[in-house]
């Protein structure tokens, strides 16, 4: 597991990376292989650099996934400059649920049983 800034900006990237396993890219694999990443970025971390690895996965992946919100506020709804605001605001918000995925899976589940963690992670 990298720690520092490091490990922070290779879990934003496997957030970025994961979008691209969606619509119109379809590379159906890489959700496969960022996720896992994300899990063994977890495994040995603390609950609070789990949930802060969480929020930054989170942050690439809806920052890369979720332009249209943005493209949806200021051209339809002419929202103007405040579009760009409520559309950082919006990711911070999603994000918060990977955040909050990575705190529960850290402080309730135990590392050395691999089952339990991937199953926790799985229904957060």
């Amino acid at each position: 597991m990298r720690r520092g800034w490091r490990g922070d900006v290779a879990i934003g990237l496997a957030g970025v990376f994961t979008s691209l396993g969606f619509a119109p890219f379809n590379r159906f694999y890489l959700p496969v292989i960022t996720l896992a990443f994300l899990y063994w970025q977890w495994h040995d971390a603390s609950p609070r650099l789990a949930m802060r690895r969480g929020w930054l996965f989170g942050i690439g992946l809806f920052t890369a996934s979720v332009s249209w919100v943005y493209v949806a506020m200021d051209e339809f709804g002419h929202m103007g400059s405040s579009a760009g605001a409520l559309t950082v605001l919006f990711v911070a918000v999603l994000s918060l649920y990977t955040a909050l995925t990575g705190w529960v899976v850290k402080r309730f589940c135990a590392s050395d049983q691999p089952a339990a963690f991937l199953l926790a992670g799985a229904a957060g």
